[in-house]
């Protein structure tokens, strides 16, 4: 089981380029995807969905090129926008079981994978509820029920996090644990902890451009003896942000705690500290 990119590009009508030559072999496991905005991380799921069009390049599922066969992924994708919508009238088992017949789910197979997922997701006490009532963090599980209904074996999630509280995040990781077993799952995010958590491997992208892939120990590897701690008056912020990378500050009793990424000691350093995905990843676009 793989889904295969081949020097894929995407170029819109005004002639932005948002992907260019991406090529990249995802195979069963969490795959996360860093880069700042505009790095093209949304464009590169939508086409992976098959929403977007690739302007060159191949996409294959299984061998299968998903520009003239798309169904062959779709029957097998569960997906979850960043821009995920909701019918507020709508309750939360009327939802679910109408995305489940657009999925062709019916029946008692379907009202089964609904309560299923409800519970999974914590909403079983609020299914019947309109979505319109819906809290912002119940309405991103809802979205993470819908991408799971059909029991994907690639499952794209972007922002997925995004409204979750602490627990509800804690939640979704162990799930995402879970289900990476016999599944394909691209996480998408700007909090990096999700991906230092679950993800197998680490895709960094820039301007639209894969920089590197491997695994988060092999990131963290690369950085490893590079971040210290240093200690300083507030004052002297500025300065040190010109001179360094600073991945990380804490406001203390005895000055700012800074998060400091160098080759050799800086001034004011104290200790070498253990390095954090957040670090590798600054480095990486540092070098890039």
């Amino acid at each position: 089981m793989q889904l295969v990119l081949e020097n894929v590009s995407k170029c819109y009508r005004n002639g932005t380029w948002a992907i260019r030559d991406f090529s990249l072999t995802f195979t069963p496991g969490v795959w996360g995807l860093l880069g700042p905005n505009g790095a093209g991380k949304t464009t590169l799921m939508r086409m992976l969905a098959t929403i977007t069009r690739v302007s060159r390049g191949r996409i294959l599922w299984n061998d299968v090129d998903c520009a003239t066969s798309p169904n062959a992924l779709r029957a097998v994708l569960g997906y979850l926008p960043q821009d995920f919508g909701v019918y507020p009238n709508l309750t939360g088992t009327e939802f679910l079981q109408y995305i489940a017949a657009v999925k062709g789910i019916a029946g008692k197979a379907a009202r089964e994978r609904v309560a299923e997922l409800l519970e999974v997701v914590n909403l079983t006490s609020e299914k019947r509820r309109p979505l319109g009532t819906y809290s912002g963090g119940m309405k991103q599980r809802i979205g993470i029920a819908q991408a799971l209904l059909n029991d994907p074996k690639v499952l794209i999630v972007d922002e997925p996090t995004s409204g979750l509280d602490p627990e509800e995040r804690l939640q979704f990781r162990n799930l995402l644990s879970e289900l990476s077993e016999n599944r394909i799952i691209l996480l998408s995010t700007h909090i990096v902890s999700d991906i230092e958590a679950v993800a197998t491997r680490v895709a960094l992208m820039r301007q639209g451009r894969l920089l590197s892939c491997m695994s988060v120990e092999d990131l963290l590897r690369g950085v490893a003896g590079r971040v210290w701690e240093v200690v300083l008056p507030s004052s002297g912020l500025e300065t040190l942000r010109q001179l360094y990378s600073v991945s990380g500050l804490v406001h203390r009793g005895d000055g700012v705690h800074a998060r400091v990424l160098a080759d050799d000691r800086p001034p004011f350093g104290t200790r070498l500290l253990e390095p954090s995905l957040e670090d590798a990843y600054l480095s990486a676009l540092a070098c890039n």
